[in-house]
């Protein structure tokens, strides 16, 4: 659905602010000023604002130093020694400076307390907050901020017509800015951020867009394309693999070839498993310490629908291999450094076919090659988005009877986090209850 155009007085509003600015950051900044698109004008490149702070006796450290990048610890994906070994001081004889010392904790792991991809949001959110203050020069008293800022931006967020979503990750910005750095934040109370929250839902509540979950019979459409090209193959299984095991886009961009287990269950004399795998999921959204997960695919009835015999043809015909120096099964909670992804990103050549790549694709692209799978399998995607796997496979599992608790250990689900500590089960049987739901 095409979005409404935006009421002339909202547009002068945001041209106002614009302008105002412009006005504070002066003639010479105001040219290199580049704007986002969201709805409350948002600064790019809050780094012109610099002179502005040090002119009014703030700290730029504090305000402007931007938090989302990752580290170099998190650049390793789990093989966190080799960076800090990077890192480190070179040892001389003479113990380092304590002070140094801090300073490396501070910068490569204190930004850690946060997952980086709430960082990348509380950055974009603090930019607005810091574009907004200097629109309203009071970019002094923003950190800490005064309960009454708060509550006069939220106003004229009101007045832009933002929606609740936008607001809230304002308010969690504002929030872990003034955390990170040991401030009292102007939602400190118990109870006020819900009851703030909760006042903004009573006149801005909406229900989400509808998206259908990909089900059993689409999964058996996926596994059924009959397609020459190997992007097209990648994409479907992709749709059908991530459905069933229930995985994130994020989490499915992230498999590499050694992450499937073929046999795995076998090892430990369960031949009734031979034919299936069991996916190693390094870490999830809420699994930040890598303790891991390992969802079962067993092995289909119907040859035509084994996700991991076509798997294991997938990867023969793309030349997808695990090498011999792979570290995985070794160090299973980090990325391995030298197996290629198993849905790697494709090359377009105009002279020939289209290729697979070695890179690994984002959150993004990955969910865009479960639509382009679905679309292959003669679906209509208007619907239809990368989270719709998880989906799909959560609502299968579900109304097959897959007990609740097992079902959160295969996903990776936040519920009953307390009960999955103390389960200990001493047959997989139950582990391929998620798969045997789509009867394959």
């Amino acid at each position: 659905m095409a979005a409404q155009p935006l009421p002339d007085r909202v547009l002068l509003l945001q041209a106002n602010l614009k302008a105002d600015v412009l006005l504070a950051i002066g003639p010479a900044a105001g040219p290199l000023a580049a704007w986002s698109a969201a709805r409350i004008p948002t600064l790019i490149n809050v780094s012109i604002l610099h002179p502005l702070v040090l002119r009014i006796g703030a700290d730029p450290e504090q305000l402007l130093r931007d938090l989302s990048p990752l580290t170099a610890i998190e650049r390793g994906q789990g093989n966190w020694e080799a960076a800090v070994a990077a890192l480190a001081p070179p040892p001389n004889g003479a113990p380092a400076a304590v002070a140094a010392l801090a300073a490396l904790f501070n910068e490569h792991v204190l930004p850690s307390s946060t997952a980086h991809q709430t960082r990348v949001k509380a950055w974009l959110a603090w930019r607005a907050v810091l574009t907004w203050a200097t629109a309203h020069n009071c970019l002094l008293h923003i950190l800490p901020m005064d309960r009454d800022i708060l509550h006069g931006m939220i106003w004229e967020m009101l007045q832009l017509q933002c929606t609740l979503p936008i607001i809230k990750s304002i308010v969690n910005g504002i929030q872990a800015r003034h955390r990170f750095f040991g401030l009292t934040s102007p939602i400190a109370s118990i109870g006020e951020y819900t009851a703030l929250t909760a006042t903004l839902a009573r006149f801005q509540g909406r229900q989400r867009d509808s998206t259908f979950p990909i089900h059993r019979a689409l999964v058996v459409r996926l596994l059924q394309v009959s397609t020459s090209s190997i992007a097209v193959w990648r994409d479907c299984l992709a749709g059908a693999l991530c459905t069933v095991c229930c995985l994130r886009p994020c989490e499915g961009a992230r498999v590499q070839v050694c992450d499937l287990w073929f046999d795995f269950d076998t090892l430990a004399g369960y031949e009734q498993f031979a034919g299936g795998l069991a996916l190693n999921v390094p870490f999830r959204k809420n699994d930040q310490a890598r303790r891991g997960h390992h969802p079962r695919v067993g092995r289909a009835q119907d040859p035509a629908l084994d996700i991991a015999w076509q798997l294991r043809n997938y990867m023969n015909r793309a030349g997808l291999v695990s090498l011999p120096a792979c570290t995985k099964r070794a160090r299973p909670h980090a990325r391995c450094p030298v197996c290629p992804p198993l849905f790697p990103l494709s090359s377009t050549n105009r002279l020939g076919p289209v290729t697979l790549s070695a890179r690994t694709p984002g959150p993004t692209a990955f969910s865009r090659m479960i639509v382009k799978g679905l679309h292959a399998a003669n679906v209509d995607t208007t619907s239809f988005t990368g989270a719709c796997a998880r989906k799909g496979g959560l609502s299968t599992a579900i109304e097959a009877g897959v007990p609740e608790p097992i079902l959160w250990m295969q996903s990776g689900h936040s519920q009953n986090r307390a009960a999955r500590t103390y389960i200990t089960l001493n047959s997989p049987t139950l582990l391929y209850d998620t798969w045997a739901a789509f009867r394959l």
